[in-house]
């Protein structure tokens, strides 16, 4: 975990610095629209069918051949 982390961390650091040349207004409507997306994301995933917490489908039969 450290090791990603370490990698990851230039990214991190760009991404916070994003948000400076916005306004306080333009944050919050960047912050809303990111939110409400999350949420339909969430909500899109939710209507998947998955039956565990990892999101990953059970695995399905597989068909019959026909003979």
């Amino acid at each position: 975990m450290d090791r990603v982390l370490t990698e990851l961390k230039p990214l991190f650091d760009s991404l916070d610095e994003l948000p400076a040349p916005f306004t306080a207004q333009e944050s919050a409507a960047i912050n809303r629209y990111l939110r409400l997306a999350a949420q339909q994301l969430t909500e899109f995933a939710a209507g998947l069918g998955h039956d565990d917490d990892e999101g990953v489908r059970p695995e399905q039969p597989k068909a019959r051949s026909r003979r």
